[in-house]
């Protein structure tokens, strides 16, 4: 998870202002609609920051529809910045979740179906994986808890604080994953219930569990099918994760460390690698074809 200030956008119109020089059909009625729209930016990061209130409903019902044609039919010039944002390779893993792939979606952190002034603001485009995408949906504010649900990661460091701690208890031949949430620094209690709120909603424990044991079987059918030494490739793997010492911030390296430092688990992998090493192969001219 990363805190991610460089990706905001500076003036925050800026996108608004590619927009309004296009050659869409409608750009006359986004220029009759700029000085509202500029408003509602300059009170986003207001937003974003008082995360006890819920954010007003929107004042552009009415023109939802053009709002929200310049994100789904966006020009090309607003097409192509949105494009390298949803494919940016400088981050590695999903900047809510610590998932260890590049994010190949775009979130709207306020909902865009509900604020569609929002729909094609840069810093409301926040890239995320494919598993956030479902998890976070339209879902803002939480009633219950009377917060925002989320941490946005271009606005709030407190993101990048939270590090996983994977525990691996193995009886073969199915291991059982375990997953404590650990900070980096001394939090408050409110810094804690807001990581708290962020790690529920997007049900990251259960999803890094289920990766977990997608990963252990991923290896497991390797080691079988190709004899790889289950010990040096993990070693590998988590040295490029940012080594054993470092705490965990993706789920790569909270799996590789869980299961390395699991005895039991690493004495199966050796097991299964010395039966494919041992299988011996006949030649055809041996059975007489």
């Amino acid at each position: 998870m990363k805190y991610l200030p460089h990706m905001r956008v500076s003036p925050i119109d800026e996108w608004l202002n590619l927009a309004l020089k296009c050659r869409k059909a409608n750009v006359t009625g986004l220029n009759a609609l700029a000085a509202r729209i500029r408003t509602s930016y300059e009170l986003y990061s207001t937003l974003i920051d008082d995360v006890g209130t819920k954010v007003p409903d929107s004042a552009f019902a009415a023109e939802k529809l053009l709002l929200l044609d310049y994100y789904s039919g966006a020009p090309s010039e607003l097409a192509r910045l949105m494009t390298m944002r949803r494919a940016d390779t400088t981050i590695h893993e999903c900047p809510y979740c610590g998932y260890p792939n590049i994010p190949d979606t775009l979130d709207h952190f306020i909902p865009k179906d509900e604020w569609p002034e929002y729909a094609f603001l840069a810093d409301n485009l926040v890239p995320q994986c494919r598993g956030c995408a479902p998890t976070k949906g339209q879902h803002y504010f939480c009633d219950i808890e009377n917060s925002a649900k989320f941490i946005h990661p271009f606005y709030c460091d407190l993101i990048s604080k939270l590090t996983f701690h994977v525990s691996m208890v193995f009886a073969k031949p199915v291991p059982t994953f375990s997953v404590d949430f650990k900070s980096k620094g001394t939090l408050s209690a409110h810094q804690k219930q807001r990581l708290a709120l962020h790690i529920k909603h997007l049900k990251i424990r259960t999803r890094i569990i289920s990766y977990c044991h997608k990963s252990f079987n991923h290896w497991l059918d390797l080691v079988r099918k190709t004899g790889v030494d289950a010990s040096i490739a993990f070693s590998q793997r988590l040295e490029e994760k940012g080594g054993a010492d470092m705490p965990s911030e993706n789920w790569d390296h909270a799996f590789f460390h869980a299961v390395l430092n699991n005895k039991d688990a690493m004495d199966y992998l050796l097991s299964e690698r010395k039966l494919i090493k041992n299988n011996v192969v006949e030649p055809l001219s041996d059975l007489g074809i």
